[in-house]
């Protein structure tokens, strides 16, 4: 299990409760992304993605909008 955290993300879609999925799968395993200007990609995913995160901490939305993806792609 320690791997999978140490070694995958996963990237939800915008019309998926992100806040309930980071609150079962830990703040560590996902990734803002963004399929705009497509249809799947939403008219604002920002938008959405927040409302869903009512009760996180500044820290959390950081490492989904960004620390996560600098973890998984930094050397070492």
């Amino acid at each position: 299990m320690a791997f999978i955290r140490r070694a995958l993300r996963f990237t939800p879609f915008a019309t998926e409760n992100v806040g309930t999925i980071i609150r079962e799968g830990g703040e560590e395993l996902f990734l803002f992304s963004s399929d705009f200007p497509h249809p799947e990609g939403t008219k604002n995913p920002i938008q959405r993605f927040e409302a869903s995160f009512e009760g996180f901490s500044e820290d959390a939305k950081d490492r989904f909008y960004r620390r996560n993806f600098e973890d998984l792609f930094s050397p070492g």
